[in-house]
C-alpha cells in the first residue's frame, strides 16, 4: 500500500523523549506504526490532549493536516490496558492521507511512558549471503495494484493488478522476487488478489511441482478499505483454476482479511512464531508492504524481495 506506510519494527522498549512544554506538561511524540505505553493505571488520566498529524503542522486543526483525537487516545490506552497505536487503524481515521504521520500526546505531571522502538531485521539480496544459509526465508511485495496509483481505489476492496503491476511481475520473474519462489520449498501468499496474481506471475506457466499455500497469516494491516479482502466462497467461484488447486484454501476462514482496529503487532508476534514452526528450509512470501514493514523493518518497493535469517531473529 502506497499511501499509509509503516517503517516501525517493535523489537525493544525505549524511553520516550518528552518534548518541553509549559509548567509540569511533556509531549510525547510517536512516529506512525509505533506504539506508545502508559505502564503505570494511575498515568492514564494524565492525558491533556492527543493530536494526529502531518508533523509540520503540529497541533494545526484541518483536512489534510491534522486534527485532535484526545478522547479515542483515552479510550483506546483505557482498553488496551495503557497502549495506544499511532495508526489508522487503531485511531480510527486519517486525518492527512499519503501523508506520513505522527501521534503527539501531551501528559501533566511526572509519568512514565514508553515508545516501540525502530529496528531492522537484517536482510539480504541473495540466498548465499543470509547467515542461516541454505536455510532461509524470502519477502516479496506484490506488483502494483489499482490503490497504489488511483487513490479513489483506496476505497475500493481487494483491488487487482494494473497493467504496469503485471509487466512488473513478468519482469520480476529474472530477479530476486521470481528467484527466490523457484528456490524455495514452498511459497505462501496472503489471500488479497493482488498478491495471489503477483504469485502467479513471478511462477509462469511452469510452476509443476512448486508448492504454493494461501494463508492470512502476510495479509496486509488494514489502514483502508483497500486492504479488505474478498470472502473464501466468492474467491473459489471466480479465481482461476490454477488458483484453486493451491493449498490451504479448506482452513481459510471466510473471512480472513484485517479488520479497523487489529493488534497488528500482535499479529507480527504470531507470524514470526508461525513461520518459526514451519517445517521446511526455505519459505517465500508474497505480500505487502505495510505488514512487511512491520515484520523487517523496511518497506519493499512493488515486485521487491530481500531473504532474511530462517527464524528471524531480531538484532
Amino acid at each position: 500500500l502506497k499511501l499509509f506506510w509503516c517503517f516501525v519494527l517493535r523489537s525493544r522498549t525505549m524511553a520516550a523523549t518528552p518534548e518541553p512544554s509549559q509548567g509540569q506538561v511533556s509531549v510525547v511524540r510517536c512516529e506512525e506504526g509505533s506504539k506508545l505505553t502508559l505502564p503505570a493505571p494511575d498515568d492514564w488520566a494524565k492525558v491533556q490532549r492527543a493530536w494526529y498529524g502531518a508533523e509540520e503542522h503540529a497541533w494545526e486543526v484541518g483536512t489534510g493536516i491534522g486534527d485532535l483525537c484526545t478522547d479515542i487516545v483515552i479510550e483506546r490506552i483505557k482498553l488496551c490496558s495503557g497502549t495506544v497505536m499511532a495508526s489508522n487503524a487503531c485511531l480510527g481515521f486519517d486525518p492527512a492521507p499519503g501523508v506520513v504521520k505522527v501521534l503527539l500526546v501531551e501528559l501533566s505531571g511526572s509519568v512514565q511512558a514508553a515508545v516501540s522502538g525502530a529496528a531492522e531485521r537484517q536482510c539480504f539480496e541473495s540466498p548465499e549471503a543470509v547467515t542461516s544459509a541454505p536455510r532461509w526465508v524470502a519477502f516479496v511485495r506484490h506488483a502494483q495494484a489499482g490503490h497504489n496509483v488511483d487513490e479513489a481505489l483506496v476505497m475500493n476492496p481487494d483491488n487487482h493488478l494494473t497493467e504496469i503491476g503485471r509487466e512488473q511481475a513478468h519482469a520480476a520473474r529474472a530477479a530476486i522476487a521470481g528467484e527466490a519462489l523457484r528456490s524455495a520449498e514452498l511459497i505462501i501468499t496472503s489471500p488479497l488478489m493482488r498478491a495471489m496474481q503477483t504469485t502467479a506471475l513471478l511462477l509462469g506457466d511452469d510452476d509443476a511441482g512448486v508448492r504454493v499455500m494461501v494463508h492470512q497469516i502476510g495479509t496486509e494491516r488494514w489502514s483502508a478499505p483497500c486492504d479488505e479482502g474478498t470472502r473464501k466462497s466468492e474467491l473459489l467461484e471466480t479465481v482461476p483454476e490454477r488458483f484453486r488447486q493451491w493449498e490451504g484454501w479448506d482452513v481459510l476462514p471466510e473471512c480472513w482479511w484485517a479488520e479497523s482496529g487489529e493488534d497488528a503487532w500482535a499479529r507480527i508476534d504470531e507470524f514470526v512464531e508461525f513461520v518459526r514452526q514451519r517445517p521446511e528450509e526455505r519459505i517465500a512470501f508474497v505480500g505487502h508492504g505495510g505488514f512487511w514493514s512491520m515484520v523487517i523493518g523496511q518497506y519493499l518497493g512493488n515486485c521487491k524481495a530481500v531473504y532474511c535469517d530462517r527464524f528471524l531473529p531480531l538484532p
